[in-house]
């Protein structure tokens, strides 16, 4: 983003006063749009801003003299040493003493109804030390004692917060709404960031997609609608033409799995689901999805008797949900590895299986370079994992990394399911970051459902990372229209699979 701000300056030769006044003016436009809806009489509004000596601290001075021309009461606080301060932040100064703003050493005894904090935005890399943590900490407390009577509002981004990957070395503001400029920062999508971040709104100052001269991020969030996502539907097809999923899962002890996850295959709009699975299963599946053909087995010769015939069958295979990682489940995986058509999905003990077994990993890796129709959906454990030497908090951090990295070594695309659910295609090309869910998501079979969501989409035409991509989205959207019907604390897998016909 630094880059193509300083591109759209320098060789586009858009001045950066113009930027800074368009950053601004939109700043202006959300604190106007909440005074608007406060109760507040006649007054004028109490405005204080913190500014530090960048251009971050440039916009907050451009905001300021803009409210102040239009009615409010604006107190100003310059943080750090003056021989540090930005062309444009000076250039702002020089043009805010013709107004009514007024400079504070300290803002004690004030009682604002707006904070601005215009102090690094996206430069923050290390913990906030001196006067920037002790203002950070002196609006914390502002907020602590005023409540939803104070409105805290972040210039770009909150500071405190790396704009890269959403970490909070420390302490950082907590905003009740961003105004990020251009496009959104990964830090205001990403945990713990987002949460310190309130509303976002995005506003174009003129930076445009060129700036980045052909260099763009690799890591995109996905914002379509489900129709956009969807591959087409034809409206003369038929159950064949929508797409045949085998869903290989449980095991003697564990049988919802395999439910969660075919309902969600026919759900999502495939013609067809075959589970094959223990018998132990059957009465349940027959009760709960008599859509479904059903394959049994209940030992070794027959569930590789029965793994064989439906392989046969179908166009699309996602396997793993409860098959458990003993040697069934092994050779239950292997038949599939060996057997499987162009499209797959691995999920839950798969992966563990996969983890443990460097035959199976071989296996894997052979079936990804032959077809690059292989989809993988581990959850952090799960990644960790199947990385190796590695902890889950490690796996947090290089979110936007290492799945990447697995997808290219092991050719297949890796789902990374956390809070933000990350998807990587091998060849580390475009990656898409999803946005849509919520907590209570983190519920048992969830995954289970997400998989059988991504298979049927699969089945339906789209290329894998396309289907993973939109499976994600589609599942998180759905778990959306659950919390908003049932509330986050005590949705369960069931109301994600029951959500998505609406949601498509």
């Amino acid at each position: 983003m630094r880059r193509a701000d300083q591109t759209t300056q320098n060789t586009f030769g858009l001045d950066g006063s113009v930027l800074m006044e368009r950053a601004a003016l939109g700043v202006c436009r959300r604190i106007e749009t909440w005074w608007g809806e406060t109760p507040h009489g006649n007054r004028p509004g109490e405005v204080l801003i913190y500014v530090g000596t960048g251009n971050n601290g440039g916009d907050g001075v451009a905001v300021g003299r803009i409210l102040s021309q239009r009615g409010f009461h604006v107190q100003m606080r310059l943080l750090g040493p003056e021989e540090k301060r930005s062309e444009g932040l000076c250039a702002q100064l020089r043009t805010v003493m013709y107004t009514t703003v007024e400079f504070r050493d300290s803002f004690a005894g004030t009682t604002p109804d707006i904070i601005v904090d215009a102090m690094l935005g996206i430069g923050c890399s290390r913990p906030l030390t001196g006067e920037m943590a002790d203002a950070t900490a002196e609006i914390t407390a502002y907020k602590a004692a005023r409540g939803t009577e104070l409105f805290v509002i972040a210039v770009d981004i909150p500071t405190g917060v790396n704009s890269d990957d959403g970490s909070v070395a420390g302490v950082a503001v907590r905003a009740d709404a961003t105004v990020t400029f251009a496009w959104e920062k990964l830090g205001l999508i990403l945990y713990p960031g987002c949460t310190y971040a309130g509303e976002v709104s995005i506003e174009d100052i003129g930076v445009p997609q060129d700036a980045f001269l052909g260099q763009l991020p690799r890591t995109a969030v996905l914002d379509e609608t489900v129709e956009e996502l969807r591959p087409r539907r034809e409206r003369a097809g038929n159950k064949g033409t929508f797409g045949k999923v085998l869903v290989a899962a449980g095991n003697a002890q564990v049988t919802g799995a395999a439910v969660l996850c075919a309902e969600a295959v026919l759900r999502t709009g495939a013609g067809m689901v075959r589970v094959c699975t223990h018998e132990n299963g059957a009465q349940t599946l027959r009760v709960r999805l008599p859509e479904a053909l059903l394959n049994t087995w209940h030992d070794q010769d027959s569930m590789r008797e029965q793994i064989r015939a439906a392989l046969g069958w179908a166009d699309t295979v996602v396997a793993g949900p409860g098959i458990g990682t003993d040697e069934m489940g092994a050779a239950l995986l292997r038949e599939i590895l060996d057997g499987a058509p162009k499209k797959l999905v691995l999920d839950a003990d798969a992966l563990n299986l996969i983890a443990a077994d460097q035959e199976l990993r071989k296996r894997l890796q052979e079936l990804g370079d032959r077809t690059h129709g292989v989809i993988l959906t581990p959850h952090l454990a799960e990644f960790a994992r199947l990385r190796g030497s590695c902890s889950v908090k490690e796996c947090r951090i290089h979110l936007l990394a290492w799945p990447a990295e697995m997808a290219e070594a092991l050719g297949a695309v890796v789902v990374c399911k956390d809070a933000r659910s990350l998807v990587a295609p091998p060849g580390f090309g475009l990656q898409y970051l999803n946005i849509s869910g919520n907590d209570g998501m983190a519920t048992a079979g969830s995954g289970d459902v997400l998989a059988g969501v991504i298979a049927a989409l699969f089945a339906a035409g789209l290329p894998a990372e396309k289907a993973a991509a939109a499976g994600v989205r589609i599942h998180g959207l759905a778990g959306d229209a659950a919390a908003k019907r049932l509330g986050r604390c005590g949705m369960i897998a069931g109301d994600i699979v029951a959500e998505l016909p609406a949601v498509q």
